[in-house]
């Protein structure tokens, strides 16, 4: 079905229903409507949106009507306007750094939150002292480790900003907690399948074993599921099974809707597996942690970015593509 929507620099709007959602979605005109234009109109769309000179009536494909807040001009490092995705970010959170308060929006992260904030730098190597700051931003590196809330060594790149949470700058390899955390004690969970990464490779596993009929558990250390494919706006090619034509951001949603509908998948997002230990499997968060017993298990932790070779590559500043695509599509 159609809906229509508006386009412009201080707002985007779905105006079918009233229903509200935070998260990202998809700006995607209709070839039926425009033809072969669709390309030359996103454009002329962009570009007249950000010199705010024109409201643009666009008719967009969406499963369901939504609206998004009304975009207004920012000062700080955020995308406010993209060809191809919107953002209903909600209502701000606060986070204080170095002492300094500073505004952040429900699931972005810690790293994101700083580098929408202007802050390029997060610590300090362990040996010579060196500047660090986002590197990779999928969790694969430790060039964004802070003090998070007393706790040291936290990579920010996979954290979720919560209102109140305390960030420093961390020097080397960082201060033991000043104050011995309360235990909380180890819960224990046992599973026919355990899958570590949420991932379109974990995705794919969980539904399988799930189909086949077992009981799994699948395990992500990042604050939502999908892995690179939720940063991925271009169109893939390859044949029809192969999901040619269509963008990573929309097999991601498909494959999590997916899971999320499948009663025998239990999802722990945020989690990072740690240790495997005598056939059980130790994983945590930033407050809890959980020994997994699991009869088989799938590893889907992905790829890391290998950085190149040159003069002053691990200065903040320098990115590597995933750290690219999430400060641009996330």
């Amino acid at each position: 079905m159609m809906r229509r929507c508006q386009l412009s620099a201080s707002a985007v709007d779905f105006t079918v229903n009233a229903k509200h959602r935070r998260g990202q979605y998809l700006l995607e005109p209709s070839l039926h409507a425009f033809g072969g234009g669709v390309l030359w109109l996103r454009v002329v769309v962009f570009s007249l949106a950000c010199r705010r000179k024109a409201w643009v009536v666009l008719y967009c494909k969406h499963s369901e009507s939504i609206r998004i807040r009304e975009v207004k001009k920012v000062e700080d490092n955020r995308i406010a306007m993209h060809p191809i995705l919107a953002w209903n970010r909600g209502d701000p959170v606060h986070i204080t750094y170095d002492g300094k308060e500073i505004t952040a929006y429900p699931q972005e992260t810690v790293a994101m939150a700083l580098y929408a904030a202007g802050v390029k730098q997060y610590g300090t190597s362990s040996r010579f002292y060196r500047p660090r700051g986002m590197f990779c931003a999928i969790g694969k590196c430790s060039s964004c480790m802070m003090r998070v809330d007393g706790s040291p060594n936290t990579r920010t790149c996979v954290l979720e900003v919560r209102d109140g949470m305390d960030v420093e700058t961390q020097h080397g390899d960082g201060k033991f907690p000043d104050v011995q955390a309360a235990m909380k004690g180890v819960k224990e969970k046992s599973t026919e399948v355990l899958v570590i990464g949420g991932g379109p490779a974990g995705l794919e596993a969980s539904l399988w074993a799930a189909k086949a009929g077992a009981d799994v558990i699948l395990l992500d250390q990042n604050p939502q599921l999908g892995g690179q494919l939720v940063k991925q706006t271009h169109k893939f090619f390859g044949s029809a099974k192969e999901n040619a034509g269509t963008r990573g951001v929309t097999i991601a949603k498909k494959l999590i809707e997916e899971v999320e509908a499948t009663p025998n998948i239990t999802v722990y997002s945020g989690f990072t597996a740690f240790g495997w230990f005598q056939g059980a499997v130790c994983a945590a968060d930033q407050d809890h942690a959980v020994l997994f017993h699991p009869r088989k298990v799938i590893v889907a932790t992905g790829a890391a970015e290998k950085m190149l070779m040159f003069k002053n590559n691990d200065m903040p500043g320098v990115f590597g593509a995933g750290a690219a695509q999430t400060l641009m599509n996330v």
